[in-house]
């Protein structure tokens, strides 16, 4: 709105007037040299709501008991932060205009949205389970005693609380603890007793999760509480913080900001207790006060997300108020311009030196890259069409490579006896001495089956037996987050499965049994992103390892942030979902929409950033194997491998495979074939990188001699190789 002045309304000492239009100075005028101004009122620019979190994802508790939920607004500087609560279903569980979650008398799922009242399109959603109150509870125990002083635990010490239920330990990483009074003491993830004050505190944990080996025969969210005493005074010791600023938003961080960022970047500060000693020990950071230096370069809000606003350097601080005493410091640069690639600048010195042969710059993906462009090799051309891999995917899946395509999986209904034993015996279990049908004993006629999607990493065995590490163990393989799965029979807390390619037993734990429509949503999206970091980890409610090569149906595109879906498996064995929010990440570090573009460059990027992976024999430890490694590269660009070597060496020549056999042949013809082709011994498999300084190289994960991915020269395996696979035309 237009505001007129005339000079009888201006003082005399008054000597200019500013004229403002949307909050910005356009020029000033002399007073004495107008007759009327005309001021226009600032108009304050409106910043759109693009996203709602919320504190928790998902959350189970008993009929009659409440929680409170917590809506953070994306960006931090959004104009209206306001929402509005939503319960999908009030019977299960209610939600009151303050995120208060209430259980009704009704057991059953309901879904908490918190949805902004700017943006209707923006939410953020709660999967709530309400369970009957179970009989089963958790025992807690103090060790070496509930009634210490303050200096024994200051902090951080040697306390502990231990956690069983009738007998049975349970592993404290999947329990859930809370402190009625944290400014007395509390405890960690891992079980620490840490005391501030005087006082008493009940501490209460709640099992919330299997991930870490406890029994599934005790119920989700059976609890147990301890009353700790702490007896004798003294100020708390304040102890450094140490501060990280990184990518995800939930606990680690991953991957951490080193160097500088660019503009218009959202990033999420954690802070350590431990200071960066031994583990890590993320606090909350509402327990802190959060400023930055300089806000106009980038703006911290309560919760801990950053947001980077103009060139500059700012340092953010955290100070602890809550549960303790102690800060930290962190430095943050940020650029005017979006940063270039990392992979594209000279490196000084490699990036990990895990080389056996060569020099240590042979580590660095850089050095096999400019290698590669030297000898003309286009790095960035793409070699195969996301279409031409789409047939050659197509081709592979026959029985000799043991590949069945998702889509052919999703319509498998039923099974026979007989089928289940042919199954087995290709795979070999019945060499292997399993006594596969004293697990599936003989049915007559067809069973049917079922469809599943893995909610957590699951490690394939053998038998449905405890997984037991090494050649002679009962490791096949591992199975991916959101892989799809035809599900033949039960044994125990077993399933018996076949996977896109391969086929045993996973824990009932590890997977959801869902409808077909929802088993391709996840097995065969066709709109989804590429985890491409080496791995991720997620924090929703039950915590979630996303491998390389993890591939996750898309929510949502909004700007520079990326919504995707992540499988969940809910108490009664269903599939449920939860969402995770990710900024677009232009240097493929992390998550890519769609498939990497098949090229030289992105298959070293790629496979470099598994170097110093444990070797794992079937995936043990969630770790990865020589076939597995290479895959998992591939798998970035598109391809559907064979999970072994035998098969690998199967891969028939064709349209887009060069194959070439035996040792002498493979020598002479090698230096003429481009990084990433596939070598193959028997019983191992490497990745091809390059011929210099009259060596050939290789990058490979082995079990010896260091039980790590890692570079080699390929002189280790003269007069035993077998086949030469290039995936080209």
């Amino acid at each position: 709105m237009a505001v007129l002045f005339t000079l009888a309304t201006i003082t005399a000492q008054e000597k200019t007037m500013y004229v403002m239009k949307k909050g910005v100075v356009d020029f000033s005028i002399a007073v004495s040299s107008v007759d009327s101004i005309i001021f226009y009122n600032p108009v304050p620019a409106v910043i759109p709501v693009t996203g709602v979190n919320l504190d928790k994802t998902t959350h189970t508790l008993n009929t009659g008991e409440n929680f409170k939920l917590t809506a953070t607004v994306v960006p931090s500087n959004a104009t209206d932060k306001t929402v509005t609560w939503s319960s999908s279903n009030s019977s299960v569980a209610s939600v009151d205009n303050t995120g208060k979650v209430t259980a009704g008398n009704t057991t059953g799922t309901a879904n908490i949205t918190a949805t902004s009242n700017a943006n209707t399109s923006a939410k953020g959603t709660c999967a709530v389970t309400v369970t009957a109150p179970s009989s089963a509870t958790l025992t807690l125990t103090a060790s070496p005693s509930a009634t210490f002083k303050l200096t024994d635990c200051n902090n951080t010490g040697s306390h502990t609380v231990l956690v069983t239920s009738n007998g049975t330990n349970v592993m404290r990483q999947d329990c859930d603890f809370s402190s009625s009074d944290a400014s007395v003491s509390d405890v960690s993830a891992y079980g620490t007793i840490r005391a501030y004050k005087v006082g008493t505190a009940v501490i209460t944990a709640i099992l919330a999760r299997y991930t870490n080996g406890t029994s599934s025969t005790i119920p989700l969210g059976t609890k147990g509480t301890i009353t700790l005493t702490v007896t004798d005074g003294g100020a708390v010791t304040s102890t450094p913080l140490k501060l990280v600023i990184g990518e995800g938003s939930t606990p680690p961080y991953t991957p951490h900001i080193t160097g500088s960022v660019a503009t218009g970047k959202t990033l999420y500060l954690g802070i350590d207790a431990n200071n960066g000693v031994g583990t890590a020990d993320y606090i909350s950071r509402l327990s802190c006060t959060l400023s930055s230096s300089n806000a106009s370069v980038a703006s911290i809000n309560e919760s801990g997300t950053i947001s980077t606003l103009s060139a500059g350097t700012t340092t953010i601080k955290a100070v602890r108020n809550t549960g303790g005493a102690g800060e930290g410091t962190i430095t943050l640069t940020v650029t005017g311009t979006p940063a270039t690639d990392p992979f594209d600048k000279q490196i000084t010195g490699p990036q990990v030196a895990y080389s056996d042969g060569g020099t240590a710059a042979m580590t660095n993906p850089f050095f096999w890259v400019r290698f590669a462009q030297d000898k003309g090799i286009n790095t960035d051309a793409e070699i195969l069409t996301a279409s031409e891999i789409a047939s050659f995917n197509t081709s592979s899946a026959t029985t000799t490579l043991r590949i069945t395509l998702p889509s052919s999986l999703a319509n498998e209904t039923t099974v026979t006896h007989s089928q289940l034993t042919t199954l087995a015996s290709t795979y070999g279990y019945t060499s292997k001495g399993s006594g596969f049908t004293a697990y599936v004993p003989s049915f007559s006629g067809n069973r049917d089956v079922r469809l599943g999607i893995v909610t957590s990493f699951a490690q394939m065995t053998t038998t449905p037996s405890a997984v037991v590490l090494g050649s002679s163990g009962n490791c096949e393989t591992g199975l991916e987050v959101s892989e799809g799965v035809v599900i033949y029979a039960d044994y125990g807390n077993y399933y018996l499965v076949k996977s896109q390619n391969y086929f045993g037993w996973v824990l009932q734990s590890t997977v959801a049994t869902c409808p077909k429509e929802s088993f391709l949503n996840y097995a065969n999206p066709t709109s989804f992103v590429i985890v491409t970091a080496e791995r991720l980890q997620t924090s929703l409610g039950v915590p979630t390892m996303l491998r390389m090569g993890t591939k996750l149906p898309i929510a949502s595109i909004d700007g520079n942030n990326i919504t995707f879906r992540v499988p969940v498996r809910l108490t009664s064995g269903g599939l449920s979902s939860q969402t995770v929010t990710l900024a677009a990440d232009g240097n493929n570090e992390y998550i890519h929409v769609g498939y990497l573009t098949y090229n030289t460059k992105n298959l070293l990027k790629q496979m470099f950033k598994m170097l110093g992976q444990n070797y794992g024999w079937g995936d043990g430890n969630a770790d990865r194997d020589c076939s597995s490694t290479v895959w998992t590269a591939y798998k970035c660009c598109g391809f559907i491998l064979p999970r072994n070597t035998t098969q690998m060496e199967a891969i028939p020549a064709g349209t887009y495979c060069k194959s070439v056999s035996g040792n002498t042949n493979i020598m002479n013809v090698l230096s003429g074939y481009r990084p990433g082709s596939i070598l193959l011994k028997s019983g191992h498999v490497v990745m091809y990188l390059g011929y210099y300084n009259g060596a050939h190289y290789i990058i490979h994960n082995s079990g010896s001699p260091r039980s790590s991915c890692k570079v080699t020269g390929l002189s280790i395996y003269d007069g035993l190789l077998t086949y030469l696979k290039s995936l080209q035309k």
